[in-house]
């Protein structure tokens, strides 16, 4: 009896977790979180999660009320090639607010004007969204306070990201792009016109046809630790911004150890001392970025932006592993104190090894590690 009772609470229940979705081919699922905007739009007002599917609506989804997520779990918007994918911003009923605090996440749009724009909206969140085949990928337009993360903006005949100043004049400012990778786009990747203080990290932006990034009267914009791989991977005009951090541990785009710039695909500069760091500043125009990314020559394989696994070890000069027949020998080391700065000649066995003084501590470095080794595996200490 208990056995059927449980049974029967799992079929009641089921149906009632599907439904929790919002079929946007079917009206009855909307409840209070969908409202017709337009024959060919719609709003969300309330939190709402998309039931999986193809949903082809020409004028897209707006979200203006507060506070409210939009989780398209994987559902894909689809247009005619016009209007908006999802709109953030201002509605008919809030037309001089700005709306915060909405979320929008795990959407698949498509082959819309403008895949997404963000207007005039504070402190919201977009993230783990796919753009594809729309002509102006993703805009944000007199914006504060956003996060923009984990979006792939892929394919377009006009802009990847374009951040600009609203037609009343409110300039975009204090955003946050992370994780985002912007490709394929006719004419820029990302456009900087008249916003200040945003702040682009850990993007990648390729094979966009006119320039990767392109800056306009903007300032005080942070762009540091991206991948720029165009043609022309930067231009800047009327802008004074901050093309990279201090020199800093931590991993990077590209797989190296060091923060600091950011790589470009273009950068014709050498990295002596092996740090990741270019040598020399990248310029374009009147800008520069003092501490470029650099895939390190040395040592060994390394790992490129395109996944490519290339073995330099050939161009580096790498210590050689030998192994020799030992006898029990003394090792006198007949001084204290400093070794002052001069060539020295190193004798074992045969073996003659010619060097300064500071190599020769090297080398007796490594002899004494060596020895101590030796003795620990026999004593099993290892």
């Amino acid at each position: 009896m208990k056995k059927l009772l449980f049974l029967l609470s799992i079929l009641c229940l089921t149906p009632l977790a599907l439904a929790d979705c919002v079929d946007l081919n079917n009206p009855d699922t909307y409840g209070t979180k969908i409202n017709p905007w337009s024959p060919t739009t719609l709003e969300v007002t309330h939190n709402a999660t998309l039931c999986p599917g193809t949903y082809a609506l020409d004028g897209g989804l707006v979200v203006s009320n507060l506070f409210v997520t939009l989780d398209c779990d994987g559902a894909t918007l689809v247009g005619n090639g016009g209007g908006v994918g999802v709109y953030i911003g201002r509605s008919a009923s809030m037309p001089y607010s700005y709306q915060p605090y909405i979320t929008v996440k795990n959407c698949n749009i498509q082959n819309y004007h403008h895949g997404m724009i963000v207007n005039l909206a504070y402190y919201n969140t977009i993230e783990n969204n796919n753009i594809t085949g729309s002509s102006t990928g993703f805009t944000v337009t007199g914006a504060k306070y956003n996060v923009i993360r984990n979006n792939r903006i892929i394919s377009g005949s006009y802009n990847g990201l374009t951040l600009e100043r609203s037609p009343e004049g409110w300039r975009s400012e204090f955003n946050e792009f992370s994780g985002n990778t912007i490709e394929g786009f006719a004419k820029k990747g990302v456009e900087l016109n008249q916003v200040d203080n945003n702040t682009f990290t850990g993007n990648t932006i390729r094979n966009n046809a006119e320039y990767g990034i392109y800056s306009f009267n903007s300032n005080n914009n942070l762009i540091y630790n991206n991948l720029f791989e165009n043609g022309n991977n930067a231009y800047s005009a009327g802008s004074s911004n901050n093309w990279s951090i201090a020199k800093t541990p931590g991993a990077n785009i590209i797989g190296g150890d060091q923060l600091g710039g950011n790589s470009w695909s273009d950068y014709a500069g050498t990295d002596a001392d092996n740090d990741g760091i270019g040598d020399t500043p990248y310029t374009f125009g009147s800008s520069s970025d003092p501490l470029p990314l650099i895939v390190s020559p040395c040592p060994g394989a390394v790992v490129c932006p395109d996944g490519t696994c290339v073995d330099t070890a050939a161009d580096c000069p790498q210590p050689q592993n030998q192994t020799q027949n030992a006898s029990q020998q003394t090792a006198t080391l007949p001084w204290q104190g400093e070794l002052p700065e001069k060539n020295m000649n190193l004798t074992l066995g045969n073996q003659s090894q010619n060097g300064t003084s500071n190599e020769y501590r090297g080398m007796m470095r490594d002899l004494l590690e060596a020895i101590i080794a030796f003795f620990k595996s026999l004593l099993g200490m290892q």
